[in-house]
Parts: C-alpha cells; sequence; structure tokens
C-alpha cells in the first residue's frame, strides 16, 4: 500500500471518528495479512473493535462524571453477609429497566449493610448499560438543598 493511500485512508477514518481504528491502523492490516481474513471479516473485525472502544470511552466518561467515591461492582457484594438483600432484585435492578418505566430505586438500612457499595455497584451497572449516573450521598444531598434554600 503507497503512502499516500496509507494518509488518506488515517485521514478519513479520522474525519469520520473512527479514532482507535486510525490509531491502530498499521497492526490491523498486518493481523489481516498474516490471517487472511474474508473481506467481509475483516471489516466485521475492524468495526467491532472500533465500537468495543467507543464503549469503553463511553464508560469510563460515564463513571468519571458520575463521581462516585470507590470502585465497586455487583459480583464483589456477598450477598451472604446480607441475607436481607434480595439478590434476584438486585440483578434485576442492575438490568436498568427500571429506568423506562421512570421508577425511583432508594435503599434504606444500618450503618455498615452495604447500601453504598449496592448504589454503586448499580450506578455502575446503569453507566454500562449506557445511561448517565450521578452519585451522591442523602447527607450531601441534603446539604446541597439547604445550602441553596439559605442562598436566597
Amino acid at each position: 500500500m503507497s503512502a499516500v493511500v496509507h494518509g488518506r485512508v488515517v485521514e478519513q477514518l479520522t474525519r469520520l471518528r473512527l479514532r482507535y481504528v486510525a490509531e491502530r491502523l498499521d497492526a490491523l492490516l498486518s493481523e489481516a495479512a498474516r490471517t487472511e481474513p474474508t473481506y467481509l471479516d475483516f471489516l466485521d473485525s475492524v468495526l467491532r473493535q472500533e465500537v468495543d472502544a467507543k464503549q469503553r470511552t463511553r464508560v469510563a466518561m460515564g463513571l468519571k462524571i458520575a463521581h462516585f467515591p470507590t470502585v465497586k461492582t455487583l459480583d464483589e457484594f456477598d450477598f451472604k453477609f446480607q441475607p436481607s438483600v434480595d439478590q434476584r432484585l438486585v440483578r434485576e435492578l442492575a438490568t436498568a429497566r427500571f429506568l423506562a418505566q421512570a421508577e425511583n430505586v432508594l435503599i434504606f438500612g444500618a450503618p455498615g449493610v452495604g447500601k453504598t457499595h449496592l448504589a454503586i455497584a448499580l450506578g455502575r451497572a446503569v453507566v454500562e448499560a449506557g445511561h448517565s449516573v450521578l452519585f451522591t450521598s442523602a447527607t450531601a444531598l441534603r446539604d446541597d438543598l439547604f445550602g441553596l434554600l439559605s442562598d436566597e
């Protein structure tokens, strides 16, 4: 492939905002030359990698915007330690279907039972499902609301 064509392809990939493919073009072409996929398989692989890269970037940005105080996942939550937590319900909430019905999720309990862990893990699952999240505690929310009221 000529340098002119290579440069034009990279420019077009960049204009189409296919940054991941543009950055990895040489490696992708080398892999294709080695494995000799069909044109359709090559295109499928390139597009899948770009979509995966965009998804990773979107999730990373969503997690940053959410302001989670720490990294927690549902897989890390010990449901045996807290048997009063309905694992099936939590897993259902992690699908983010409650958003389609415009339902709220409130997590109540005594200190140390895993409320924050569950809130962060559910928020993370919702971000991964393509939605926006903003994490805050009830105390911070109260302080923000009272701050707004006292400014008037």
